[in-house]
């Protein structure tokens, strides 16, 4: 006998979705079925498939597990593995034509707690889960039948350089304030969403992804040593103009396939992916394949994962010009670990901007920048918050610290994009503040990170 647990989902109208109560030890007679509508009309299902994956309890039941499709109808059983513990259930139900996924919902079911459930284990053969504690034993038992016996020195040179993936679940997005290894690709559950998160470095920003498209970014205030709101690229865009073809190793969806040779014409305001070319990597290194490209109006975001490396460049935009920068490399580390292969160990300072006015004002106007600076090698890491002056071209500040060599990076203030880059004014350093696409700033205050280098180290002394 089969238990139907009735649902109505339409594509096009976003409406909440009811809790089901099923109970524990439950399995094989219960089964979710989804009648799927498009503006209050039935949606054919043809050429349609069906996955899911199911959480319960922050464990995983079941991954890209198959549905099927019955009388017009999505039809997603309740297995042994979702009803094995009580607790909050969510189902992810993908609905998939070709190798795209053209629509998720997320399901929520309470699993109510069994009179008896001591014998209530989790079946994780043929899961993510299970097949991840497979391949662990059996790496043991080889190890462990092996004559060869690795020391913990050995055993750090041979992951050296390797991909360093961090999985887990966590509860509370605070969490990431602890996930600041610049070196490590972290991937976590949360709120029903696998989800990727990149350090740009220890104290400055981090990117977090999920699978449903979304892209976050916040920044690190080094001033008052705390964490700043996550912002969402894309919440000003509007779902119609999304579309993602798909999952990029099943925690990041992407829009298409991108090559970074032509990557001046790319219009879609999106995440890609692909392999790089030939003639990129011979200008940017040999061993930077695999990467993720956040593509916005402005700046193109590019992540080498499989080497922890990131790049950006900028979009300058004005009534006679229209160009891309060239591309910056900004992973923290980069730097760092040269010098640590060749013994050398660089430095690491501290310091606070001291009195710095904007340029041609009057320090009655109290219009000053302020901020710390770091020291990391031969680059200086420069975290500051400056104001800018409505109707003028330009503003400039003093740089703490000189550079040698130039760099740029981009704020946000309100809808607006500025320009922030080192440049030279009467041979002193300094720090030119342009407001983008137009020749007259608006009024209030940036805040941002720009690392630039200045000082040439001798790594091999």
């Amino acid at each position: 006998m089969n238990i139907d647990k009735n649902l109505t989902i339409d594509l096009n109208r976003v409406q909440p979705v009811k809790v089901i109560r099923i109970h524990e030890g439950d399995v094989n007679s219960v089964r979710l079925v989804l009648k799927i509508t498009k503006d209050n009309t039935a949606f054919s299902l043809t050429g349609i498939s069906v996955k899911y994956d199911a959480v319960i309890a922050g464990y995983l039941a079941e991954g890209d597990a198959t549905g099927s499709i019955s009388d017009g109808k999505v039809i997603i059983p309740v297995t042994k593995n979702m009803t094995a513990m009580s607790g909050l259930l969510q189902v992810d139900v993908k609905l998939i034509e070709g190798t795209s996924i053209v629509f998720t919902q997320t399901l929520t079911l309470l699993v109510d707690r069994a009179v008896i459930n001591e014998e209530t284990i989790i079946d994780f053969s043929g899961t993510t889960i299970g097949q991840r504690i497979e391949n662990i034993e059996a790496t043991l038992e080889t190890k462990a039948n092996s004559a060869s016996v690795y020391t913990k020195t050995q055993v750090d040179n041979k992951l050296a350089g390797k991909e360093n993936f961090v999985y887990q679940n966590i509860s509370d997005l605070s969490a990431c304030d602890e996930m600041t290894d610049a070196s490590t690709i972290y991937r976590f559950y949360y709120n029903g969403s696998y989800q990727l998160l990149i350090n740009t470095s220890p104290t400055g920003g981090q990117y977090r992804f999920t699978k449903f498209g979304d892209i976050y970014f916040r920044e690190y205030n080094l001033t008052s040593s705390t964490w700043g709101d996550w912002v969402n690229y894309f919440a000003n865009i509007p779902d119609s103009q999304i579309t993602y073809n798909q999952l990029y190793d099943h925690y990041i969806r992407y829009h298409n396939v991108a090559n970074l040779d032509n990557a001046d014409n790319l219009t879609n305001y999106a995440i890609y992916t692909g392999s790089s070319t030939a003639t990129w990597r011979n200008t940017y290194g040999s061993d930077l394949t695999d990467f993720i490209l956040l593509n916005t109006f402005n700046r193109q975001l590019l992540m080498f994962p499989g080497q922890t490396r990131i790049f950006c460049r900028y979009h300058f935009v004005g009534p006679t010009y229209d160009y891309w920068g060239d591309w910056e490399e900004i992973s923290y580390y980069t730097q760092y670990e040269v010098a640590s292969r060749l013994n050398y160990k660089a430095s690491i300072e501290s310091g606070t901007i001291g009195e710095n006015y904007a340029w041609y004002t009057d320090p009655s106007q109290n219009l000053k920048m302020t901020g710390t600076y770091t020291t990391m090698g031969n680059y200086i890491f420069l975290s500051a918050t400056a104001p800018l002056i409505q109707g003028w071209e330009r503003v400039y500040y003093s740089l703490p610290v000189a550079c040698i060599a130039s760099s740029t990076t981009v704020a946000l203030n309100g809808s607006n994009n500025y320009t922030v880059a080192t440049g030279t004014q009467n041979n002193v350093s300094v720090l030119e503040i342009k407001q983008i696409g137009t020749s007259s700033m608006s009024s209030g205050t940036i805040r941002f990170t720009l690392i630039y280098k200045y000082t040439d180290i001798n790594l091999s002394s």
